[in-house]
């Protein structure tokens, strides 16, 4: 399928600032396919399925909106006016993710520029850190997109669609093996799949004694651990080992 993004983008000139109020060209304030930025992309992913909705929608409204358009000098005018501004006015990349923030949640994660951004919006506590894009990565409706180092954002407006409340926890892959301790620890994306859902179930810190984060992909003694205080909570048999049974009750 074709992944779109929705964005606010240039002037009616083709720049960044000097242009004439509202939309003069439909694609100021406009979708386009998503594309790999020569800067990279960061995933920032809503935490539930319903903001993503509502994020990837208002994003469709302001990029329909004509009377929106784009000029960095005026940037703040679609946070005074909201993504249904009936008045002729401006945006820019960022003020145009926090206006379709403001208008899907009802609360303003405040000022930011692309260069702040993924700061910003993981400490408004509505956001998850996906990390970095790579090819084949899975971006869903609503994810927010912003460049590692000061450029762009935009929201995905027409990806895969959210399935449930828990597929913006987990951009690993599920594990096709029975996963356990033993020496040499096992390592791998999927041993990272598994230490996200425990610690989305909360039976593993997110960080360890060090600090470290504990999605580190090495099937050591805290991990085996949560294996088995996770089995314990849900009733099943305890073996610290996550085979399919395990992996199902991860999954619910």
């Amino acid at each position: 399928m074709s992944i779109r993004i929705g964005s606010a983008r240039y002037d009616e000139n083709g720049k960044l600032t000097g242009g004439r109020p509202g939309d003069q060209t439909g694609t100021e304030v406009s979708m386009q396919n998503f594309y790999v930025h020569k800067k990279g992309w960061y995933v920032l992913r809503p935490k539930t399925k319903d903001m993503a909705d509502k994020l990837a929608e208002s994003m469709i409204t302001a990029c329909n909106n004509d009377n929106i358009g784009y000029c960095q000098g005026h940037r703040l005018g679609i946070v005074k006016y909201g993504i249904n501004s009936k008045v002729k006015t401006e945006a820019d990349c960022g003020t145009t993710v926090r206006a379709c923030i403001i208008h899907a949640t009802g609360k303003d994660v405040g000022n930011f520029t692309t260069a702040n951004e993924k700061s910003v919006l993981l400490s408004s506590g509505m956001f998850d850190d996906i990390g970095g894009y790579a090819a084949g990565m899975v971006l869903y409706n609503g994810d927010v997109i912003v460049t590692k180092t000061k450029g762009h954002t935009a929201i995905v407006t027409s990806g895969n669609p959210r399935k449930n409340v828990k597929d913006h926890l987990n951009p690993y892959p599920e594990p096709a093996r029975i996963l356990k301790k033993k020496f040499p620890c096992m390592r791998g994306d999927d041993v990272r799949w598994l230490q996200t859902e425990l610690i989305y179930h909360g039976c593993l810190d997110e960080k360890d004694k060090k600090g470290n984060s504990n999605v580190d992909g090495i099937l050591g003694n805290d991990t085996a651990t949560g294996i088995g205080t996770f089995q314990k909570k849900v009733g099943i048999t305890v073996d610290k080992k996550c085979g399919p049974v395990t992996r199902e009750k991860l999954k619910e």
